[in-house]
């Protein structure tokens, strides 16, 4: 028994050097090709360029927007509900304590960031880029479809202006800016007794105390007057204490497996977004190295895991949706990396 533990241990622990293997790479290469992973179908994609300032600041930036505008919800027990109408007067406060919520500090801080849902919102951010603000995605499909490792978003919020997009905009067009001078959603939710409403959706998912994952995205120097946010909510997504760290201007591409492919430009090629491409997206040595390495450490990882769901059933059965989750991982760091092998 103790050496099937051990076993299992050594399994764990190698899986999380592969793991720590691909995502070392994927930061040495950010400037060559990042494959955002989430599926973009038969969607065409034009020449352009955009900037992202996806930095740890901005992420930061992101949920203490959302947990001031929660906080000030909260302050003002302001009405909130599910259902069509507030017949039983539902306020926020007890909408919050249904999970377990039970003080402002517990609902402002049950927020966390999801680098699945960011990348989600990044591939949607740069679709807006070529819809125009729009829930259809490129390709006709629902925002829904575009999923990341698994992770799909519960709701879905865009906005749009000719100013520098970041959150502090964003997040403002989305609570208390007015519209043309008349109302701003937080005014329209207290008019609507908390009902939801087209007029303040944004707002009305920003304050759902069932998202507990969010990832946010903002795109500029798009090559047109608008610039675009994009916030992605879920109920279910693992916690991520960092962002993906995408800062610069990026070309964009598609991969060989259905997916986009950011390509960080140079200072002098991002000076025109439309006509310029990268010219040398050579991998170093040392990163094709890393990229073959965990291509075959992920394949070992397989196996290993294989044969444990097969041969100890019972010994893993606490562990087995974990297991299947690594394989999963596993398979998408060999897809990613094979890419950009193929690709380079």
């Amino acid at each position: 028994m103790k050496n099937k533990k051990r076993f299992i241990m050594s399994l764990a622990i190698s899986f999380a050097i592969m793991v720590s293997v691909f995502v070392g790479a994927t930061t040495s290469f950010a400037s060559e090709g990042l494959d955002l992973g989430v599926n973009i179908g038969n969607m065409k994609l034009p020449q352009r360029s955009l900037r992202l300032n996806q930095s740890q600041a901005s992420k930061e930036a992101a949920l203490n927007e959302i947990k001031k505008i929660r906080s000030r919800a909260w302050d003002e027990n302001i009405y909130y509900t599910y259902e069509a109408n507030n017949s039983k007067g539902y306020r926020i406060r007890d909408i919050a304590k249904m999970y377990k919520n039970r003080s402002k500090e517990d609902y402002v801080n049950s927020i966390y960031w999801s680098i699945e849902l960011e990348k989600i919102a990044i591939q949607r951010a740069i679709e807006q880029t070529i819809t125009g603000l729009s829930h259809t995605r490129a390709d006709g499909s629902d925002w829904d479809s575009a999923r990341s490792n698994g992770v799909e978003a519960n709701a879905e919020i865009l906005a749009m202006n000719s100013s520098t997009m970041q959150p502090s905009l964003a997040f403002d067009q989305w609570s208390f800016r007015t519209v043309n001078g008349n109302k701003s959603e937080y005014d329209y939710l207290l008019a609507s007794k908390g009902v939801g409403t087209a007029e303040n959706g944004h707002l009305h998912a920003i304050l759902d105390p069932g998202y507990f994952f969010v990832g946010y995205a903002d795109v500029n120097n798009t090559g047109s007057r608008f610039n675009y946010a994009v916030g992605e909510f879920a109920t279910n997504a693992n916690k991520s204490e960092t962002s993906t760290g995408l800062v610069g201007d990026y070309g964009f591409s598609r991969s060989n497996s259905s997916t986009i492919l950011l390509e960080k430009l140079g200072q002098a090629k991002a000076t025109n977004p439309i006509k310029e491409q990268p010219t040398d997206n050579k991998l170093s040595k040392e990163t094709r190295e890393k990229l073959e390495k965990a291509v075959k450490d992920s394949k070992k990882q397989i196996d290993a895991a294989n044969y444990l769901m097969k041969n100890l059933p019972k010994t893993i059965a606490k562990v087995y949706d974990k297991l299947v989750n690594l394989i999963k991982i596993a398979n998408d760091t060999i897809a990613s990396a094979e890419t950009l092998l193929n690709n380079n």
